[in-house]
């Protein structure tokens, strides 16, 4: 899922569309893991850009329990193999609480604060909150961050390591090798 967020003024003019994709963390396991953004003034780009924002692994693990409960309860009032699909449904639970546990390490090792995800830089105000909020950077100015659409996306988006730098991925050396005229895929 993509949302794209627009950063406005009270008179209403656009300062910024920003589009989250399919960001994702490369974690120690193989795994990968969603970014979570926000809305941020970057202080090094001097514009609006999007940040990291981190869930805490008990709130992903109360997440994910929660969601395993309603699945159980939805397959229990299924008629027929529901043994099977509870006993899918468990495995998919187990692969989702090991992505939490591996969360829960990287949160644990991480030293770097959240950073900027076009600069990499760590000097930047997130706009949170609902409503109108004073503008980082321009004295007087309110400006409001808002979801004005979201599409489906078919591909990933960026990949970045675990202490949010981003790192090149498999599908952006399989283009340029295309580009390139060789027809080997890396």
């Amino acid at each position: 899922m993509a949302f794209i967020q627009i950063i406005e003024d009270e008179h209403l003019n656009r300062l910024a569309e920003l589009v989250t994709t399919l960001d994702m963390y490369m974690l120690p396991n193989g795994n990968q893991w969603y970014v979570g953004t926000v809305p941020a003034w970057c202080r090094n780009c001097a514009r609006f850009v999007l940040a990291e924002d981190f869930e805490s692994p008990d709130e992903m693990e109360r997440k994910v329990r929660s969601l395993y409960e309603w699945s159980e309860k939805q397959i229990s009032q299924i008629r027929g193999s529901r043994e099977e699909t509870l006993s899918r449904s468990r495995e998919l639970l187990e692969r989702e609480l090991e992505t939490v546990r591996q969360w829960r390490m990287v949160m644990a090792a991480r030293y770097s604060a959240p950073r900027c995800l076009e600069c990499g830089g760590t000097d930047y105000e997130p706009l949170k909150g609902d409503g109108w909020l004073a503008h980082p950077a321009v004295e007087g100015q309110r400006v409001r961050a808002r979801i004005n659409a979201h599409a489906s996306m078919a591909t990933l988006g960026r990949f970045f390591d675990t202490e949010g730098r981003q790192i090149a991925d498999k599908f952006e050396s399989s283009e340029s090798s295309k580009e390139e005229g060789n027809g080997d895929i890396v």
